[in-house]
């Protein structure tokens, strides 16, 4: 495998860093995975596992993305905003800043 397809699976998002800070600051444990065209990673949360996609506000999938997400016989969360991360885990904000 050359160096250029190991980069591209490390690829995130510009976001990633901020909607992971979200999913850790409602309790939730996130863990990275790296599957080519896959999911970002997964989320624990209160028994149950999400997988998510992270995306930019105006971030498209790509034709692999729509390929494995097809596939894919189980749900796959995409993530643009801090909100979807809220309505995801059933999270008020309210509460989280109190």
């Amino acid at each position: 495998m050359s160096r250029r397809s190991l980069r591209r699976y490390a690829r995130r998002d510009s976001n990633e860093a901020a909607l992971v800070k979200a999913i850790k600051a409602c309790g939730a444990t996130w863990l990275p995975i790296a599957v080519r065209d896959g999911p970002d990673g997964v989320v624990g949360w209160h028994g149950k596992n999400y997988l998510v996609e992270i995306k930019t506000p105006k971030g498209a999938h790509k034709d692999g993305q729509r390929a494995f997400d097809a596939a894919w016989q189980g749900t796959i969360h995409v993530l643009r905003t801090t909100e979807d991360v809220w309505k995801l885990l059933g999270v008020d904000p309210m509460v989280l800043s109190a």
